[in-house]
This record gives C-alpha cells, sequence and structure tokens, in this order.
C-alpha cells in the first residue's frame, strides 16, 4: 500500500509520519520514490512525503497512491493555510478528469468550516471540501477544532493552544464545553482514516479525551498571557494573541479578567474528565405532590 502524505514539516505532520512509521511504513520523499510500485514491491507499506504544492499542478505521484493525506500548516498564518487548501483543491480539480484509478483521499478540516465564514482559511477549508464532493472522489474528511498536546506540559501546550484559538473561534456560552483533539490523536484518527473500508464520502469529527470549559480555559489565556511578563511568551504573532485575548475576556465578567494565580496549579482544576450517562430502563414515576391545604382566616 502506498499513501502519499501531503505537509509541510510541521509537529502535525512529524506526528503522522512517526504513526505510519510505527506501523511499519517506510517513509521516504516523493522525489526520490518511483511512478510505480512494481511487482516485487506490489505488498510494501510505503509513505511518500511532498509538500503542499504552491500552485494547482498535477504530482506525478498522485494518482499511483492508494490513499493521499492531506494535512494544513496549522503552525502557520492564516493565510498559509488558505493559500494551502486553494491549492489542494485546484489540484483536485486538475486530477478529476484523469481516468487513472482515483486514490482515497483523507483531507483534516475545521469545525467551523462553512461557506458564509468570516475567515478567509475556514472559507477556503470549505472550498476543499467541495470540490472533494463534487468531483467523486473516495474521502474521508476529519474536522477537528483546536489542537492540543498536552505532551508538551501545560503551558507549552496552553500556549498552542491560543495560537489556534486566535484562528479558529470556539463558539458557545461561557458555561459550554470544548474538546480540543491532541496531535496524537488527530493522527492515529488519519492513520485508521487510510484503512476503513471503502466509503465514498465520510466525514469524521475528531475530539480529545479531555473536556474544558470555555469559561476557565479563557480564565488562564488572561492569567498567563495577559500579565506584564508575557511578552516573553511570543506565540507567533501579537495579532494572533490581542484576538485570543478578545475572545477570552468576552467570555467572563469583568471581575474576574484582572484576577492572578499559578497557571500551572490552576491547570490541573481545568479538566473534566467525560461521564456516561445511562438513560434509566425502567423511569419511575414522578412522585405524588403532597396534598394542597388551605388556610382561612377567621
Amino acid at each position: 500500500m502506498r499513501i502519499l502524505l501531503l505537509g509541510s514539516g510541521g509537529p502535525q505532520a512529524r506526528a503522522v509520519v512517526h504513526i505510519f512509521a510505527r506501523q511499519g511504513y517506510a517513509v521516504q520523499p516523493a522525489a526520490q520514490a518511483r511512478t510505480a510500485p512494481g511487482k516485487d514491491k506490489a505488498g510494501r507499506l510505503e509513505l511518500l512525503t511532498a509538500p503542499i504544492p504552491r500552485t494547482a499542478r498535477r504530482l506525478p505521484a498522485l494518482l499511483r497512491c492508494d490513499a493521499v493525506v492531506f494535512l494544513p500548516p496549522l503552525h502557520r498564518s492564516d493565510g498559509a493555510i488558505g493559500q494551502a487548501y486553494a491549492a489542494f483543491a485546484g489540484l483536485l480539480a486538475s486530477s478529476s478528469a484523469d481516468p487513472a484509478p482515483r486514490p482515497r483521499i483523507v483531507m483534516q478540516s475545521f469545525l467551523g468550516a462553512q461557506a458564509g465564514s468570516v475567515h478567509a482559511h475556514l472559507r477556503a477549508a470549505w472550498r476543499a471540501e467541495q470540490t472533494l464532493r463534487d468531483g467523486g472522489f473516495e474521502h474521508v474528511i476529519l474536522r477537528s477544532g483546536p489542537v492540543w498536546d498536552p505532551e508538551l506540559g501545560p503551558l507549552a501546550a496552553l500556549r498552542r493552544f491560543v495560537r489556534l484559538w486566535g484562528r479558529l473561534p470556539l463558539p458557545g456560552p461561557p458555561d459550554g464545553l470544548v474538546q480540543p483533539v491532541a496531535l496524537a490523536n488527530l493522527a492515529e484518527g488519519i492513520a485508521k482514516a487510510v484503512r476503513i473500508p471503502a466509503a465514498p464520502a465520510t466525514t469524521f469529527d475528531a475530539a480529545g479525551p479531555d473536556i474544558f470549559r470555555l469559561r476557565d480555559l479563557a480564565r488562564l489565556v488572561i492569567e498567563t498571557f495577559a500579565s506584564p511578563g508575557a511578552k516573553e511568551w511570543y506565540i507567533g504573532g501579537r495579532p494572533v494573541l490581542r484576538r485570543a485575548l478578545r475572545q477570552a475576556r468576552a467570555l467572563l465578567p469583568p471581575w474576574l479578567v484582572g484576577c492572578t494565580c499559578n497557571p500551572e496549579a490552576f491547570f490541573r482544576t481545568l479538566c473534566i474528565r467525560p461521564q456516561r450517562v445511562f438513560a434509566a430502563q425502567h423511569p419511575q414515576p414522578p412522585a405524588a405532590a403532597p396534598p394542597r391545604t388551605e388556610s382561612t382566616l377567621n
């Protein structure tokens, strides 16, 4: 089985490559691979890596693979993410008329991707999804929210989460819950999407094992990054930080915005383990109301 991974070499792509390499795939750049697997390598597991094309040109290895995985450059700017989706959509459009057997397309998208979004990269992700549907490709779309990487430690994970939060607003009320996805979980989901039985069009929502309250996350963001010493926490662009802080302040009452505490100690109180709620097999009837008594004044 031959898989082509289109990524930008960021931490997300490295996590996916690590998952496939652990499963026995031979990883090599697509430019060094043969155009066809060959009879002697028909049963070999190969993972070809290639950068995301900047133009809508065909990749020679695209139609020689069993599956193509597209990963947006989450660690880069909004404009770079939108350009990557636009280039991938053009690549699909140029390959849709080819009579050769088409590979399965596995694409990561965002939960907020829609045609009327105010964010350009979310509109670009929606157009790429529509190109997959209109082109008749066998595809699997993984829609994920902000990526949380707890292996980096609480503060480093929060820094990456805020960088993505500034790009993808979290909808919902302050007491609402959000279930971010970790890099390891997302990489495992992509590896499973390559091997699931044939499904012409499937969309999954990727989520992690931990649930957080939006209000608590907003409070931690403000206490960590809105202090005078936050200049040392450079997270990829001050506009992104200002946008994340503005969204965080909108979720909190005014009397909570200025408070401070130890971020690492507060981090341990955030996680809410999901609990399964089982419906009662035999629901009990409501208790009878107490007898109504009336008093009269003589």
